[in-house]
């Protein structure tokens, strides 16, 4: 992913090559959601799922309204990522 300088306006330099989440943001965030899905029909349904990786890991579900999705994804929290400079930058 590419970020530019200001918002995302492309007449702006990028400032960094590639972001990653940090590891502790992911672990927090990651246990919140498996927590969610635990009791629910998707993890929990008796049979086998194809919402479950191959270590019965739910990646394709969210357990929580869409609302609360929609207010998870409307902010940016820049601090939960790595940004790896680009361009001779930093």
């Amino acid at each position: 992913m590419i970020i530019f300088g200001t918002g995302f306006d492309v007449s702006h330099p990028p400032i960094a090559s590639k972001i990653r989440c940090r590891d502790e943001p992911f672990r927090i965030f990651n246990e919140e959601v498996q927590a969610g899905l635990a009791p629910t029909v998707f993890d929990n349904g008796g049979c086998s799922s194809y919402y479950l990786n191959a270590r019965r890991k739910n990646c394709a579900a969210w357990p929580f309204s869409t609302g609360s999705l929609r207010r998870r994804l409307s902010r940016f929290d820049l601090q939960n990522y790595h940004a790896v400079p680009c361009c001779g930058l930093g």
